[in-house]
């Protein structure tokens, strides 16, 4: 396999075929489906009349059995060259594909390092836990300086205890003065809820209480995160008189970029245990404060362990749901399922990683292992544990105990590394050419088809009937046939639609069919059928406003798709900015909230100081501002095409009640690096997924010169909500629906060869095999 660097060497891809073959359906090669005694069949979905307007031309999904594709969704436009014709391309042939590994808040990509059995309690003991880490086994962390001795550094700066790493004097001397580390390793000795008089002191200036704490002694807590959270306090303490005094270690760093390495250096090394933030000085520079990280949760009154309260680990899922991953772990350890949480949900069809956060209760971690593994419930040994892939396409590792749950947005982002297959273009110094726009200029920050779902059914289809408060005709589209599904599914709706036996449609329709069994389950708890609304709301908030969201995207997307159209290069007056001008992120590596930055509309005289990536878009909602000149009448239109007001988004029901919030219109990859491999055996492994590298299985094929067919493999980086397939269709200048995706793979060359090599028909060409 030869990395492109330079991006200049042209590839002898096979050519590109003279004329289309007609697209197969993801339904085409499913299990046959049961038949209505009815005659009842799918129907293609009712698109919104905002979609004609916006585009000229009416949808006719009949060519595709009802299922819609990127223009129904409102992705029209390039960024790139317009001369540039795309290539041909498979994506997501084989699950491995696609690989998606978080990226931490620390910017550290999350790998499966460690699949092994954790040390056994029994030896580590319940007075010594196992630190908090935030990163897997292997990597540097706290306890890092348990076998090495004393922290090293100059005198009066070793210090020897458990939770200060050997590298911390080292790594913080680049930061804090000495001053500053001694007052720091006071603070880490005294403990975080140390009870002092207000007048004792701490031994140095760099110590001292808020002027909160100067004015009671008390402090009353309202929960998790400054007063917004769960369970109690900051420092809160059970009984009555006493407080528990916060203490603080300051020191001025006048630049933005030192506190932004400072932040990091405090995160990293302490692993969560503290918290920095900047802070105004009296002397008018910036402050970096440093403190316990804020926790507070009311301690139990018997507690069982010193263990800290929660469990991180690695999750590797392949082709799973995040949240049916999760689901299938929270019934192997017959807990709720939220008590795991996750930073961010990822891909189905792919093979992805990310750290999940437990709730652990009584479960320790060498449990917690032997569960998932199915070691505790006999079904492997554990040395099967450790040499076969794991159950259900789910693997778990580096297991760590951790004080603080992970939740929603503790990300920086994923990294994607994906292999087009059986690439087809007449230019193939044009691929490369692609790839250095997106590098250099980035791509267009659609809201991908994913956001839509696969079925005949767009979500957004559903989001605009709830915002439009047709309750009924939201429930109807829930329920409603759909093309291609699995055939326990129809004859779950069948039993629903034909004779409105609910309880029958609950015992047939599979368990991740969420929305549809909530429905079925509040009428048969005794509540009216005709009860729509309570119906609607029986469904799992997050799913519930996911319909709502999706039609906000759809939104979105039509209007960019109007606005790179006017100008794919620069800012245009009209057009909003972020009015801070600053960076996605805060200075302590922390993602900004896109519903609450402000944003200013450009003049003619500001045009020449921003760029088009600086430009934010709107999403439709009663707290955000919209775009000047035409941009902001066609808001209007497109809303009130479908029956909406952009100026009145409120809803009674708070989950569809928009406040709105922004998002820039181009997005650029970080880390873009690409190769060309060519390939015979379509089921060859172009890459490998982490889980498979710990085993030793499906080690990547070498680049073969003499191969028959294509491939590119990319590896980029993107931002928290960033769409790697909207990056990808700058590249290849194609659908990436999944019907138009299956549609490819069952035409492909390289699978008309492999049909012809499993028929003993030897060099038979991909073109003339398909054609007969």
């Amino acid at each position: 396999m030869e990395v492109n660097q330079e991006g200049k060497r042209a590839l002898a891809y096979a050519p590109e075929p003279s004329a289309k073959r007609p697209r197969a359906s993801p339904g085409t090669h499913a299990l046959p489906q049961p038949l209505s005694r009815l005659g009842l069949t799918p129907q293609p979905p009712v698109l919104p009349s905002s979609l004609e307007l916006a585009t000229g031309t009416k949808a006719d999904l009949s060519a595709r059995k009802g299922f819609v594709g990127e223009p129904e969704v409102g992705i029209l436009a390039y960024l790139g060259d317009p001369a540039y014709a795309g290539i041909q391309g498979v994506i997501k042939q084989r699950f491995t594909d696609f690989l998606v590994n978080e990226i931490s808040l620390a910017g550290e990509i999350v790998h499966l390092v460690d699949i092994g059995a954790p040390e056994s309690e029994a030896q580590a003991g319940p007075s010594n836990p196992k630190p908090e880490a935030a990163e897997p086994k292997g990597s540097e962390g706290e306890g890092a300086q348990g076998a090495e001795g004393k922290a090293e550094g100059p005198l009066g700066l070793a210090f020897d205890h458990p939770d200060w790493p050997a590298t911390a004097t080292a790594a913080l001397r680049e930061h804090f003065s000495d001053e500053t580390i001694a007052a720091l390793h006071t603070l880490l000795v005294e403990g975080k809820d140390v009870r002092r008089p207000l007048d004792a002191g701490w031994g140095g200036p760099r110590i001292k209480m808020t002027e909160e704490e100067e004015a009671m002694n008390v402090t009353v807590g309202q929960g998790r995160d400054r007063g917004r959270g769960r369970q109690g306090g900051r420092g809160q303490s059970q009984g009555g008189g006493g407080g528990v005094n916060k203490r603080e270690v300051v020191q001025l760093i006048a630049e933005k970029e030192a506190r932004g390495a400072a932040h990091k250096a405090i995160r990293e090394l302490f692993k969560g245990r503290f918290e920095s933030l900047a802070r105004d000085d009296p002397s008018g520079g910036q402050q970096i404060v440093i403190r316990w990280a804020q926790g507070g949760q009311r301690q139990p009154a018997k507690p069982r362990s010193t263990l800290p309260r929660y469990i991180h680990f690695t999750l590797q899922k392949t082709n799973r749901e995040t949240m049916d991953c999760l689901g299938h772990i929270s019934r192997v350890l017959k807990v709720h399922n939220k008590d795991l949480s996750v930073c961010g949900t990822k891909d189905k069809r792919a093979v992805t990683v990310q750290r999940v956060s437990f709730k652990r209760g009584t479960w320790t971690l060498e449990n917690v292992w032997r569960a998932v593994n199915g070691v505790k419930a006999g079904r492997r040994t554990e040395e099967e544990a450790v040499t076969r892939r794991g159950d259900r396409g789910t693997r778990i590792g580096d297991l760590c105990y951790a004080q603080k749950p992970l939740d929603l947005g503790m990300l920086k982002g994923n990294h994607f590394t994906i292999t087009l297959r059986n690439v087809q273009t007449r230019d193939p110094a044009a691929v490369d050419a692609a790839m250095e726009s997106i590098r250099d200029n980035g791509f267009i920050n659609y809201y991908g088809m994913q956001r839509f779902g696969t079925s005949t059914v767009p979500t957004h289809v559903t989001g605009l009937l709830l915002l439009q408060q047709r309750w009924g005709d939201a429930v109807d589209s829930i329920l409603s046939l759909r093309e291609g599904e699995h055939p326990e599914c129809t004859r779950g709706r069948l039993a629903w639609l034909e004779d409105e036996d609910y309880k029958k449609a609950l015992e047939i329709m599979p368990r991740r069919s969420v929305a549809e069994r909530a429905i079925w389950e509040h009428w048969r708890k005794g509540n009216l059928v005709k009860d729509k609304l309570g119906a609607l709301t029986a469904i799992p908030r997050n799913l519930r406003s996911m319909y709502v969201h999706a039609y906000q995207s759809y939104i979105w997307n039509l209007v960019v798709s109007a606005r790179i159209k006017m100008s794919n290069t620069s800012a245009l007056p009209g057009d909003l900015v972020y009015a801070d001008g600053g960076d996605d992120e805060d200075e302590d590596g922390k993602a900004r909230s896109a519903a609450t930055r402000e944003v200013k509309q450009l003049t003619e005289a500001d045009v020449a100081n921003y760029r088009l990536t600086d430009v934010v878009m709107p999403l439709p909602g009663w707290h955000i501002e919209y775009p000047g000149g035409a941009l902001g009448k066609l808001y209007e239109d497109v809303l009130a095409a479908d029956g909406l007001n952009p100026h009145k988004m409120r809803r009674e029901q708070r989950e569809y009640s928009l406040p709105g919030s922004y998002r820039k219109i181009v997005h650029k990859p970080a880390n873009v690096t690409w190769a060309h491999v060519r390939y015979t055996d379509p089921d060859v492994p172009l890459t490998q997924a982490d889980e498979d590298r710990l085993l030793g299985l499906n080690v990547p094929a070498k680049d073969d010169p003499e191969g028959k067919f294509g491939a590119l493999i990319i590896s980029w980086s993107l931002g928290t909500s960033s769409y790697a397939t909207m990056a990808l269709r700058e590249i290849t200048r194609q659908e990436t629906s999944a019907w138009h995706q299956t549609g490819l793979t069952a035409e492909g060359e390289d699978q008309a060869h492999k049909g012809a090599a499993e028929k003993g028909e030897g060099e038979v060409e991909g073109v003339d095999a398909m054609e007969e």
